[in-house]
């Protein structure tokens, strides 16, 4: 999905969200609501809309616009189909995917984009609409929460991908 290349692109800025204004790129008013979950550091991006649920990065000391070639790439990753966005979390990039018929989570280095783990969730998500998945994950310390388009929620540890625990909310 087109959204994965967004973020991946950003992440060159340090997963900083920009704000359009004549053409040339301003930093919104930062939020006073301290960072999200345990450990959480100002310039992790560990749940949709960042830690304070509002879309806005804290970070300072943007560029005012981008070069004309635009943003330098950092990296790529190639993944597959779904909604999910990205979240950033010590030093780690989290998402999920959906690829012949599974679906997936997926953590990768936030410096060089070297895949870290990827773990099989559950069945792609389509029922005559657009596969994959339609969640991000939320990093909160060591534990990483995804949820599967057809209801499959797993916690996994943030580091390895293990699953900790899992439980389907559509059949609870």
């Amino acid at each position: 999905m087109r959204c994965h290349a967004i973020w991946i692109v950003l992440l060159s800025y340090g997963a900083q969200v920009f704000a359009q204004s004549k053409g040339n790129l301003e930093r919104p008013q930062p939020p006073t609501a301290p960072p999200a979950g345990k450990n959480a550091r100002s310039f992790d991006w560990a749940a949709w809309l960042g830690p304070d649920g509002t879309g806005i990065s804290r970070e300072t000391g943007l560029i005012k616009q981008f070069p004309a070639d635009g943003p330098r790439i950092v990296w790529r990753a190639p993944l597959g189909t779904g909604y999910s966005g990205i979240s950033v979390a010590a030093g780690r990039v989290f998402t999920l995917y959906g690829r012949a018929g599974r679906e997936y989570a997926a953590c990768f280095a936030a410096a060089d984009g070297k895949p870290l783990w990827k773990v099989d969730l559950d069945v792609d998500f389509a029922q005559g609409r657009s596969p994959g998945p339609r969640s991000t994950p939320t990093v909160d310390g060591d534990a990483v929460y995804v949820l599967g388009a057809s209801g499959q929620l797993e916690c996994l540890a943030a580091a390895t991908g293990k699953p900790l625990w899992k439980m389907n909310v559509v059949e609870a």
